[in-house]
């Protein structure tokens, strides 16, 4: 199985420098400990993921400060943005990093994101779907059509052109039938969580997606879980506890907000929400020592799971993310490829 980190951390700051410098600082600790990929989100106007509202553009600075590991959007919310600056932006990076580059496409939830293209809203997943298609026939040099500033209709083709001729793409899923069906008729890879789903589930949703699955080459199943490696679990747990429960908190507040309650206003039912922070250190994450992380592993890896992806910025101190990082790289170093 490959280990990979990611980033969605809940609040920008102050400092955004001193976050970036670390963001950078991670990326290339993991490059150096041989992980696998780094994936990088899309998120606008909240403080829960404000830290990346491009993730090209965080992406070019990773591709030159690393050398081997894989840069990954995860994800570019497609129907917000005309699949030709998606294209040219992640040609750029691909260029920069001699072919690391992979994507992940979303159609996105937030009716505040799509302030950036408000007529999108109601048809994101339609949208999205053909902003998808149109994406992989640049990146393989071919053209689309659009009309000019002066009422012309052109052909137009993407430059640069990206170092590997075919983009790994990957469909983010919260496990619904439609979003893993849309990868596998589409030869896609698939990105997917266990914030709204549980091992069984996820199972489930593996197994229709090999089911369905109808690209040219095998598929990859890839996991975002919450990720914190210390050498004992209880300890990892009563690190991870207080930033754990923030993070939620912070998601819940972004969730309200997308749907019209101002911050001042906002109420939260703290059960539930004590609930939710016990079922992610106890069974929905990576959290804790290497031999308790491992079983969570080989238990992924028995549903069909290649791939998770370490959410590792949801808050623990920086020097204590950069000591994880290098345990999960060690923890990799022992388990079967993928």
């Amino acid at each position: 199985m490959d280990l990979g980190i990611m980033f969605f951390s809940s609040v920008a700051g102050d400092d955004s420098a001193l976050a970036y410098d670390q963001v950078l600082e991670i990326a290339r600790t993991a490059d150096a400990e041989g992980l696998s990929s780094v994936w990088l989100p899309e998120r606008h106007f909240h403080r829960f993921g404000g830290l990346f509202p491009n993730p090209a553009v965080l992406g070019a600075a990773v591709a030159v400060s690393t050398r081997r590991i894989g840069i990954r959007a995860g994800s570019v919310v497609t129907p917000l943005h005309d699949p030709l600056r998606i294209a040219e932006e992640w040609a750029v990076v691909d260029a920069l990093s001699r072919g690391r580059v992979g994507v992940s496409v979303a159609t996105g939830w937030s009716p505040v994101d799509f302030a950036l293209g408000p007529d999108r809203f109601e048809h994101r997943r339609e949208v999205g779907r053909q902003h998808t298609e149109e994406l992989r026939a640049l990146w393989r040099g071919e053209s689309v059509r659009r009309r000019t500033g002066d009422g012309r209709t052109v052909e137009l083709s993407v430059l640069p052109r990206p170092h590997r001729p075919e983009l790994p793409l990957w469909v983010t899923s919260s496990g619904s039938r439609e979003s893993v069906r849309q990868a596998a008729a589409g030869g896609a890879n698939l990105l997917t969580h266990l914030v709204d789903q549980d091992l069984s589930s996820l199972g489930a949703a593996v197994a229709a997606y090999r089911e369905e699955y109808r690209g040219e080459h095998p598929g990859r199943v890839s996991v975002m879980l919450h990720t914190y490696l210390d050498e004992d679990t209880d300890r990892a747990r009563r690190t991870a506890s207080e930033p754990l429960l923030g993070y939620l908190r912070s998601a819940l507040q972004l969730e309200q907000l997308a749907h019209g309650v101002p911050e001042e206003d906002q109420l939260f039912d703290e059960e539930l929400l004590d609930i939710s922070h016990r079922r992610y250190l106890e069974r929905a994450s990576l959290i804790g020592d290497a031999a308790h992380c491992r079983a969570v592993l080989e238990q992924l890896a028995d549903l069909g799971v290649d791939e998770v992806a370490c959410l590792i910025d949801f808050g623990v101190p920086h020097e204590d993310v950069l000591a994880s990082v290098g345990r999960l790289a060690a923890l990799g170093r022992e388990l079967p490829a993928a």
